[in-house]
């Protein structure tokens, strides 16, 4: 059996949600708990899910992510999806739900839409 681990840090106005280990059945509720958690305490303007360490999607952990992305973006915050390694990148793929859950290919591409780069210029 594979351990699941479900980690989040903060990187800016943005919670960066890290699970890891196979999203299924037996650990879909981890991510629906913490949902319940984050949104009952004081969630940020933006939350990425960086799928890069979740090696297996089944039907309860897809459902599981998209009841998290509904509950979040229904209070008008913004979800984005990072990273999702090639069988939950399938899934989502299939199942029409790439675009919808804005999935991006990196963690550091996702970063970059919400993080503003500092300028460099001189002044």
């Amino acid at each position: 059996m594979d351990t699941f681990r479900l980690l989040a840090n903060s990187a800016g106005e943005t919670v960066v949600l890290h699970p890891a280990g196979d999203l299924d059945l037996h650990t879909a509720g981890a991510i629906e708990a913490w949902a319940t958690g984050y949104l009952d305490g004081r969630p940020a303007a933006v939350t990425l899910i960086d799928l890069s360490d979740v090696g297996f999607m089944d039907s309860a952990g897809l459902g599981a992510l998209i009841g998290a992305w509904k509950r979040i973006t229904a209070t008008g915050r913004t979800v984005m999806v990072a990273a999702p390694t090639p069988q939950p990148a399938r899934l989502m793929r299939i199942t029409g739900l790439e675009g919808r859950l804005g999935v991006r290919a990196t963690v550091a591409e996702a970063l970059e839409e919400v993080i503003p780069r500092r300028s460099h210029a001189p002044a």
